[in-house]
């Protein structure tokens, strides 16, 4: 039977159920040449995955719109990625902002396909708690979707004395590392990666976050710790607090929740984290995944610390009637995602220069003083 025909039929019953499903075929020799050149950017997906059916349910009903037409929009054109961390379970500030187009299913993968402040995105809500279930999600975003960049806001414990951080600040993941992979010797000295004197990393010890999203990050999140005031009981009432930013901040990635000081402060000195649960194996994967890496960047709050909280996993009491540190802080790398959308959107950045992951852009030692925002805040100009 004619393809044409073929479509006809199935737009009639597309019609009918007020939805559709495509599938990703897997390549075949035996695939008619009309079929695969119908199909050929599918091809091009499954070939990474062998046979990944892939199940796409319109947000709203569109009977003018054409499969072949629905599935180059959603899968071609260049999109965010944005990556949700499961909890806090509070995602309204960014979804009351969201655009709906489609959902797409692929196992037991879903992806929300839309716009977030005019840029075109797609979001996922990792399905468990933890980096590994968010990097899986992030590997198979990066091989569905055509994304030019990754972002994550997410939330973090404090591996900084309340002197220098405090739950609120906001923490750009300048740069990532796994500060869980370690050698522990007989004497309870740490060594970067699995074998003592040589990491099994290689040059992945660190990964740094695109410099550009850097920059847009930066400026978003002192727009918004301007607009921020923390509850005084958040701090152990110490006041009302006006967060500060991390501008070079070292992301430290681990399925830990560490609240002993001492097994913290050991890991700082090896690693040079600054605060715990980023988001490294994510990065990984946009940077492993495809041919070319994907412009990754993290964003967190932080919502407890162990120096500031000696019981309950220094996770402040939540008063009665009151907000969550862990929603406040999530709040607040909501917020500097929508702000990052919104510089993306009104100086039409759609795509990002690409940078070697496994080098800095900038000098090393301005890690050393994270909240120096030193030439982020110029903003007359992007890094080129």
């Amino acid at each position: 039977m004619n393809l044409k025909y073929i479509v006809a039929i199935l737009m009639i019953i597309i019609v009918g159920l007020g939805g559709y499903s495509v599938y990703m075929i897997g390549y075949s020799s035996s695939l008619n040449s009309q079929l695969n050149e119908a199909r050929s950017y599918q091809n091009s997906i499954a070939t990474n995955y062998g046979l990944v059916p892939v199940t796409i349910t319109l947000a709203t009903k569109s009977a003018s719109a054409s499969p072949s037409a629905v599935s180059s929009y959603i899968f071609r054109t260049a999109r965010a990625g944005i990556l949700i961390p499961k909890g806090p379970a509070n995602y309204t500030i960014i979804m009351d902002a969201f655009q709906p187009y489609a959902n797409v299913t692929s196992g037991t993968f879903t992806y929300m396909v839309g716009t977030l402040e005019g840029v075109p995105v797609v979001m996922n809500i990792e399905q468990l708690g933890g980096i590994a279930s968010r990097s899986l999600n992030a590997e198979m975003m990066a091989a569905l979707f055509n994304l030019t960049m990754m972002i994550y806001p997410g939330t973090s414990g404090a591996h900084l004395p309340p002197s220098e951080m405090q739950i609120g600040d906001i923490v750009i993941g300048t740069r990532l590392v796994d500060f869980g992979n370690f050698y522990m010797s007989p004497n309870g000295s740490l060594y970067a990666g699995e074998f003592t004197g040589v990491s099994s990393l290689g040059n992945f010890i660190y990964l740094y976050s695109n410099p550009t999203l850097v920059k847009i990050a930066s400026i978003a999140a002192t727009k918004v710790v301007g607009a921020t005031t923390v509850p005084a009981w958040v701090n152990n009432g110490t006041g009302p607090y006006h967060p500060k930013v991390f501008y070079f901040g070292t992301q430290g990635s681990s399925d830990m929740w560490l609240t002993n000081l001492t097994f913290i402060n050991a890991t700082v000195k090896v690693f040079h984290e600054i605060d715990e649960d980023g988001d490294y194996p994510s990065a990984l994967a946009a940077t492993l995944t495809t041919s070319h890496p994907i412009p990754f960047i993290e964003v967190s709050t932080i919502s407890d610390s162990a120096f500031e909280y000696f019981t309950n996993r220094g996770i402040p009491p939540t008063p009665h009637g009151s907000m969550s540190a862990s929603v406040i802080a999530q709040s607040e790398s909501d917020y500097v995602l929508l702000s990052m959308l919104q510089i993306m959107h009104q100086n039409n950045i759609v795509t990002v220069p690409s940078y070697s992951p496994t080098q800095s852009y900038f000098p090393l030692q301005w890690y050393n003083t994270p909240t120096n925002p030193q030439t982020l805040l110029d903003n007359s100009s992007l890094p080129l």
